[in-house]
C-alpha cells in the first residue's frame, strides 16, 4: 500500500551510511540554493547524507529556500519542511518522510542527542523572512533572522528581482535605517546609516562572500554589480557587525553569490531591455565535473543609452566570474576569480530652478536631462610638467572605466563533531579612470548677462584687452564660433538665459589590496565560540591631474562658451576662457601614493540557555598603520609658451591673448609630503535574545566602533538598540529602536582663500558629533494567500556638535588663520542643526497580489522621503518626496520567467542632494541652484531561463 501511495517519491540516498545518532547530532557544510522542491529535496539529502520520501504530487509547484552554511542536519530538514509548505512526518537518523498537510511535531526518534526530553522540536514557525539562516554579523551555525540579537536584514533573490535595482547602491534601499542616493547612475553612489550624515559611503562595509570588496569602501560598487550569480543580500547594522569586519561599525551588507552545485548541472540565461536603450546578457552556469568536484561560470555583458541620455552609449561594459569548488569529508575549498571591464557615466548636480519646491529649468528636464554631452566628451586640459605631461586627455565618452581582477579561496574544514575551522581570501588588482564632470559652487551659476555685467573676471578681461580696443564682453560658442552680445540676447539663450560652471577631470585610482579572515568556532548544542583574525594590505595611488573648470550654456546636452572681449566692430580681441576653459587645476595636482595594514584579532561567543534565551558578545582589537606620500603643490605655475613671465611668474606678455591658459593653479610642486597614522583600538559588543514563544522574541545590544579616516583620526562610535520580533504566517515582524553617537565625525567642504594674493583651494574640516534616536521596522503581512504587504523604513532625530576646526591643503594640515575668520565663526555656529543630506523620514511599502500556482506576482511600490538639509548649516532645504513603480514578476514554467518594473511613475522631482562643492552654505538667495534630482521615469524588463 505504501509503495502505491508513495510512487513517483522523490528519493535520495547518502554515499556513506551514518548512525542514527551521528546523522541527527551531525553538522554538514550545505550550499543548496533556492529552487523547486522536486529538486531542492534531492540536492539537500544528498549533501546531508540522509534519505528523504516525499509524494511527486506534494513537492509540484513548490519552492525551498537557500540552504547554505553549516547546520545540524534536523535543523536543515525543518526548514525544508517549513519552507516548502510540508511537514516532517518522520525522522529516524537515516530516513526523512515528508507530506503535505498542516504542520505538525514530527515524530523524531529519542536517540536525537539534539532534542532535549520533554521539548519537541520547534517546527511552528511558518516560512518566512525571520526564519532565513544569516552568515553575515555572525559565526553561530544555523542562526535565524528571529533569534538573532542584532538588527539583520535577508533580502533573497526574488526580493532583489523585485526592487529591480539600477544599481548596487539601490539594492540596500531593501535594508531599514539605509539611506541611499541613488542618482549618480551605476557607480558611486552614496549612502548613509542611522542618521549619519550623507554624502559619502563611511560606516557601511561591501562584502562580498564574507570579505569586505575594499577595507576604503569608496568605489567598491564600480565592482560590485548586481547580476544573476547574486544569490541573496543579508544586512547587519551596528552591533556585531563591527567586530566581524573592519570600516563597518554602522552596518555590514554581504552580498552572497552562487557556488558550483556538486549534485547536479544547472544554470541560468537572462536578456535585458530598458526604456533607456539597454541590451544586456547575464549567464550563471554550474557543472559536477566529478564525484566531488563541481565548477560554475557567470556573469554579464551590457550597454546602454543611460536613463539620462548624453548622446553616446552611458554604460557599456562586462563582468566575468568563475569558480573550482573541491569537498571532502567535513570540509570544502572554493576558488575563485573576477574579472570587471566597465565604463559607466556619473550623473552630477544639474542646475535646477525653485527653492524648496524644486522644477526644471526651461530646456533642461529635471526628470531626464543633464549637462554631459558630445560638445566636450572628448577634451584635453592643460597640467604643469611637473605631473609628466602637458595635456591631459579626458574621455566622457569612456566614462568610469573599471579594470579590476580579483581571486579569492574559501576553505572550511571540521575538525570532529565541534571544531569547525575557516580560512577565506581576496586579492584585487584595481584600476578606474573617473571621467566625468562636477558641478562647482552655486555662484558659478546664473545669467549669462548679470556674469558680463558684474563677475570680478570681467572688469580683468576689459582691462587686460583695453589697449586691443576692448569695449565689451560677450559669450562665444566654442562649436560653431556664434558671438552673442547684449542684455535681450544673453537673457534669451535657450530660453534661460543661463551659464553654469562645472569641472571636468580624468582622477585616477588603482589599489592592489589582499584580505582574509581566518578562524576557528568551536560549536556545542548550548554554545558557539569562534577566534578569528582578519588581515588586510593595501597599496593605493590616487590624482586629480588636469581638472579644470569650464563655463557652459544650461540646456540637456550643453554647449561650451567662451567669454570674449570685444571691439566696437564686435570682432572678438582677447578671451576669459580657452576653449571655454576658465582655470587650470581646479582640485589639486598633486598625486598620492598610500600603503596601509590592518591586522585585527577577534573572539564571539553565543550561549544558549533553556533553549530559549541567547546571550552573544564579542570583541575585536585592530592595529591600522597608514602611511601616505601626499604630492605638494604651488598657489599657481605659469604655462611655458603662453606668454613672457619675469623672474617671480608674473605675466609680461600674452602670446594669445586668451587669460585661462597663463597659468595652472595647484600645480604640482614635484615634492611629496609623508602623512602617518597609526593606531590600535577595541570594539566591543554585548547582546542577547529570548525566544518568547517559538514565534516572538525579544533582542537588545550594546555595542562599541571606530572608522579608520586614513591619515585622520578614526571616527569613534556607541550603538545601543532593542527590538521585539514576531513570526508567523499571517505577520512577519521586525522592530527596532536604536540610539547612535558618532564622535569625531569630519564635516569637511572645500574652500577658496586668498593666500599671498593668490586665490587657492583648501579644506576645511569641522569635527562633530552626531546624535541619533530612531526606530526601524521591517513588517510583512499576509492576510490572504493572494496579497501580501511589505513596510519597512526608519523614523529618526538626529543632530550635530561642532568641535575642532582644521584646515587643510591636499591632506596636509595648514595655518587655520588663513581661513576666513567670519566663515570659521559661521561654521561654529553649526551646532544643533540636523547633519546634511539624512532624512528624518524613510519609508518603503509594497503590496503584491500573488498569482495562484506559483505564477507570479503583480506589485507595487511607495517610498518617502523626508526632507533634506543640503548642508550642515540648514541652509538649503530639499523638500520631501514620493516615488511611486510597480511590476510584475510572472513564471511561464518553472524554466522560464519575465520581469519588469517601471521606477518613478509619476516623474516626480526627488532631490538627493544640493551641491556638494557649493561650501558650507549652498543657499546663495538665488532661486537657481544645483541638485541632483532622482532620474525619471524608467523601465526594464527581462526574460529568465532556469535549466
Amino acid at each position: 500500500m505504501r509503495s502505491q501511495l508513495y510512487t513517483g517519491l522523490v528519493l535520495a540516498s547518502a554515499l556513506v551510511v551514518a548512525s542514527p545518532a551521528a546523522a541527527f547530532g551531525q553538522t554538514r557544510s550545505f550550499d543548496v540554493a533556492a529552487q523547486p522542491a522536486s529538486t531542492g529535496i534531492v540536492a539537500f539529502a544528498r549533501q546531508a547524507g540522509i534519505q528523504i520520501i516525499a509524494p511527486e504530487d506534494a513537492t509540484r509547484g513548490r519552492r525551498i529556500v537557500a540552504i547554505r552554511g553549516n547546520l545540524a542536519v534536523t535543523d536543515g530538514l525543518r526548514r525544508i519542511a517549513t519552507a516548502s509548505g510540508l511537514r516532517l512526518v518522520s525522522f529516524d537518523g537515516r530516513t526523512a518522510v515528508l507530506a503535505t498537510g498542516a504542520i505538525a511535531a514530527p515524530q523524531v526518534s529519542q536517540t536525537d542527542p539534539t532534542t532535549p526530553v520533554g521539548v519537541q522540536p520547534e517546527t511552528q514557525q511558518a516560512s518566512n523572512e525571520l526564519d532565513e539562516i544569516v552568515v553575515t554579523g555572525t559565526r553561530a551555525r544555523g542562526q535565524t533572522v528571529l533569534t538573532s540579537s542584532s538588527a539583520v536584514t535577508v533580502a533573497t533573490r526574488e526580493d532583489l528581482d523585485r526592487k529591480a535595482p539600477r544599481s548596487t547602491a539601490q539594492a540596500l534601499e531593501l535594508i531599514p535605517g539605509v539611506f541611499v542616493e541613488g542618482s549618480g547612475g551605476e557607480v558611486s553612489n552614496n549612502f548613509s546609516v542611522r542618521g549619519l550624515a550623507g554624502g559619502g559611503q563611511q560606516f557601511v562595509q561591501l562584502q562580498e562572500d564574507g570579505l569586505p570588496v575594499f577595507y576604503i569602501n569608496a568605489l567598491s560598487d564600480t565592482i560590485l554589480k548586481q547580476e544573476v550569480s547574486i544569490d541573496r543580500l543579508e544586512a547587519v547594522r551596528s552591533g556585531s557587525s563591527g567586530i566581524l569586519t573592519v570600516n563597518g561599525a554602522g552596518a555590514t551588507v554581504n552580498f552572497i553569490t552562487r557556488k558550483p552545485d556538486f549534485d547536479k548541472s544547472g544554470g541560468t540565461f537572462q536578456l535585458t531591455t530598458s526604456s533607456f536603450g539597454t541590451a544586456r546578457v547575464d549567464a550563471f552556469m554550474t557543472k559536477p565535473i566529478a564525484e566531488n568536484t563541481a565548477i560554475s561560470i557567470g556573469g554579464f555583458y551590457r550597454k546602454d543609452d543611460g536613463i539620462r541620455d548624453p548622446g553616446y552609449d552611458a554604460n557599456h561594459g562586462f563582468l566575468f566570474r568563475g569558480a573550482i569548488a573541491q569537498r571532502w569529508t567535513g570540509g570544502k575549498l572554493t576558488l575563485s576569480a573576477k574579472v570587471v571591464d566597465d565604463s559607466n557615466i556619473f550623473y552630477v548636480g544639474i542646475p535646477l530652478t525653485g527653492v524648496g519646491d524644486p522644477k526644471s529649468i526651461p530646456g533642461l528636464s529635471a526628470t531626464h536631462g543633464l549637462l554631459q554631452s558630445r560638445d566636450f566628451s572628448l577634451v584635453r586640459t592643460r597640467t604643469s610638467p611637473t605631473t609628466g605631461r602637458s595635456f591631459q586627455p579626458i574621455d566622457l565618452e569612456d566614462g568610469v572605466h573599471t579594470k579590476s581582477q580579483s581571486y579569492g579561496y574559501d576553505l572550511t574544514q571540521d575538525i570532529g563533531t565541534d571544531f569547525n575551522f575557516f580560512a577565506r581570501g581576496r586579492y584585487t588588482n584595481f584600476g578606474t579612470d573617473f571621467n566625468s564632470i562636477f558641478s562647482y559652487d552655486n555662484s558659478g551659476l546664473g545669467l549669462a548677462s548679470d556674469r558680463l555685467a558684474n563677475n570680478p573676471t570681467s572688469a580683468q578681461t576689459l582691462a587686460r584687452f583695453a589697449p586691443q580696443g576692448a569695449n565689451k564682453l560677450g559669450i562665444r560658442y566654442v562649436d560653431t564660433g556664434q558671438v552673442i552680445t547684449g542684455t535681450a540676447a544673453l537673457n534669451a539663450i535657450n530660453g534661460n538665459g543661463l551659464l553654469a560652471e562645472s569641472v571636468i577631470g580624468r582622477n585616477r585610482a588603482s589599489v592592489k589590496e589582499f584580505t582574509s579572515d581566518t578562524g576557528i568556532t568551536w560549536q556545542t548544542p548550548t554554545n558557539s565560540l569562534t577566534l578569528g583574525g582578519l588581515f588586510t594590505r593595501s597599496s593605493r595611488y590616487n590624482d586629480a591631474i588636469g581638472t579644470a573648470t569650464f563655463l557652459t550654456d544650461v540646456q540637456d546636452r550643453a554647449r561650451r562658451v567662451d567669454v570674449v572681449a570685444l571691439n566696437a566692430a564686435n570682432n572678438v580681441v582677447g578671451s576669459l576662457t580657452e576653449n571655454g576653459f576658465l582655470t587650470y587645476g581646479t582640485f589639486g595636482e598633486g598625486p598620492s601614493r598610500a600603503k596601509f595594514s590592518s591586522i585585527s584579532a577577534y573572539a564571539t561567543d553565543q550561549l544558549t540557555l533553556w533553549d530559549k534565551l541567547r546571550i552573544d558578545g564579542g570583541a575585536r582589537f585592530e592595529h591600522f598603520v597608514f602611511n601616505r606620500l601626499a604630492g605638494d603643490t604651488l598657489n599657481r605655475a605659469p604655462i611655458a609658451g603662453s606668454g613672457t613671465y619675469d623672474a617671480n611668474g608674473n605675466l609680461l606678455v600674452d602670446n594669445d591673448n586668451i587669460i585661462a591658459n597663463n597659468y595652472i593653479n595647484n600645480s604640482f610642486a614635484g615634492t611629496y609630503t609623508a602623512q602617518r597614522r597609526e593606531f590600535n583600538k577595541v570594539a566591543w559588543t554585548l547582546g542577547a535574545n529570548y525566544l518568547i514563544t517559538p514565534r516572538l522574541a525579544v533582542y537588545g545590544r550594546y555595542a562599541t566602533g571606530f572608522q579608520a579616516q586614513e591619515q585622520n583620526t578614526p571616527t569613534n562610535l556607541r550603538f545601543a538598540e532593542g527590538g521585539v520580533r514576531y513570526s508567523s504566517g499571517f505577520l512577519q515582524a521586525s522592530v527596532t529602536g536604536f540610539y547612535t553617537k558618532f564622535l569625531d565625525y569630519p564635516q569637511s567642504r572645500d574652500i577658496t582663500s586668498t593666500v599671498g594674493g593668490v586665490a587657492i583651494t583648501q579644506q576645511l574640516t569641522a569635527n562633530s558629533g552626531i546624535k541619533v534616536y530612531g526606530g526601524e521596522f521591517d513588517i510583512t503581512l499576509r492576510p490572504a494567500t493572494w496579497f501580501r504587504l511589505q513596510a519597512s523604513g526608519v523614523i529618526q532625530d538626529s543632530s550635530i556638535s561642532i568641535g575642532e576646526l582644521i584646515a587643510r591643503r591636499n591632506g596636509v594640515v595648514v595655518d587655520l588663520n588663513t581661513i576666513d575668520p567670519a566663515l570659521r565663526a559661521t561654521v561654529q555656529g553649526f551646532g544643533g542643526n540636523r547633519p546634511e543630506r539624512t532624512p528624518a523620514l524613510n519609508i518603503n511599502v509594497t503590496p503584491a497580489i500573488v498569482l495562484p500556482n506559483n505564477l507570479g506576482e503583480i506589485y507595487g511600490s511607495w517610498k518617502r522621503i523626508g526632507k533634506i538639509y543640503a548642508d550642515v548649516s540648514n541652509s538649503l532645504e530639499l523638500p520631501a518626496y514620493s516615488v511611486f513603480s510597480a511590476g510584475v514578476l510572472f513564471r511561464l514554467d518553472e524554466a522560464v520567467s519575465l520581469s519588469a518594473s517601471v521606477e518613478n511613475i509619476g516623474n516626480v522631482i526627488g532631490l538627493t542632494e544640493g551641491n556638494p562643492r557649493g561650501g558650507f552654505v549652498e543657499n546663495t538667495g538665488q532661486n537657481t541652484y544645483f541638485a541632483r534630482p532622482i532620474n525619471g521615469r524608467n523601465a526594464v524588463a527581462s526574460v529568465r531561463f532556469d535549466f
